[in-house]
């Protein structure tokens, strides 16, 4: 008999802390489940972490490939008419699944619910109890609320989905190494309304550690690739939507200008931030910043203790 949740985990070199995403998810009240973990190809004892779990579990192993790669083979091997997804540094609170089938069996015509998430640090201690606590909260048609924010506002392991859900949607773009995420969910709010549940069930795990230049400039490029292949795929809606679409662009090229401007690329910051630099004193100050001379955005760069 299949499983009514299949739990998809894929993990990377995370020998650290994937047996503690397993044990997140065997401890759910709702136990009407199964947990498949993907192994992508790591090379740190990821396998030898999850021997102890034995039969309770299903290990599936590929060559790297990335994570997308890594969840859509989970997708195809998975039984269940629902699907969650948990990253294997994060960790589920016991209550998570059994809320979120409670909601959508309420709700049997939306698509999806998510949750908020408390941030822990490396070690485990607490940094935030809410990801957001402002973050959107009404259910039903989210589209254009989703398609405004800068960034995906649906953390992956808080989100449980209906199996058929994904005819509509797709499975995860595999072309790209990251950040994709977001373009999953608008194509997901497109299609169904979305439930929130505002209690943070999950904890997100974040670790230390920044982007390099290039990393940074590779996903603002990435993202862009998304949009435009997402405003082309919906001309005919955003034809009527001038200003969604105008306000989309503001909204993308001042994030991307911050994100340049903190990894240091100040000249590639002050090319997007010069498009947006009248939408608010914030925005112009940033666009202003990036136009000193070297020796000064250098030393802006610098601790107290350097200067």
């Amino acid at each position: 008999m299949s499983p009514a949740v299949s739990v998809i985990i894929p993990a990377y070199n995370a020998a650290r802390w994937v047996a503690q995403a397993v044990e997140s998810a065997l401890a759910q009240t709702f136990a009407d489940r199964e947990i498949l973990v993907v192994d992508d190809g790591s090379t740190d004892g990821t396998r030898a972490a999850l021997e102890r779990f034995g039969g309770r579990i299903r290990v599936l192993s590929q060559p790297n490939r990335g994570v997308y790669a890594a969840r859509n083979r989970g997708l195809r091997e998975a039984r269940g008419e629902f699907i969650a997804f948990l990253d294997a540094d994060d960790l589920w609170e016991p209550l998570k699944l059994e809320k979120q089938m409670a909601r959508l069996a309420a709700r049997p015509e939306f698509g999806a619910v998510h949750t908020d998430a408390a941030l822990i640090a490396a070690d485990g201690r607490l940094l935030k109890p809410a990801a957001n606590p402002r973050r959107q909260s009404a259910d039903g048609w989210v589209f254009e609320e989703f398609f405004r924010s800068p960034m995906a506002v649906i953390l992956l392991s808080t989100v449980l989905i209906r199996r058929p859900c994904f005819e509509r949607t797709g499975l995860f773009d595999e072309r790209f190494p990251s950040v994709t995420d977001q373009s999953f969910f608008w194509r997901l709010a497109w299609h169904y309304p979305i439930a929130f549940l505002p209690e943070p069930l999950v904890r997100y795990r974040v670790t230390p550690g920044s982007l390099s230049r290039a990393q940074v400039e590779r996903n603002i490029a990435i993202r862009e690739t998304l949009l435009r292949e997402f405003l082309a795929e919906q001309r005919d809606f955003f034809a009527a939507r001038p200003r969604l679409v105008r306000e989309k662009w503001r909204c993308f090229h001042l994030d991307a200008g911050r994100q340049l401007w903190h990894a240091g690329q100040y000249a590639a910051a002050r090319d997007r931030l010069r498009r947006v630099r009248w939408v608010s004193p914030a925005a112009f100050l940033l666009w202003l910043a990036t136009r000193l001379p070297p020796p000064l955005l250098r030393a802006r760069r610098r601790t107290p203790a350097e200067v």
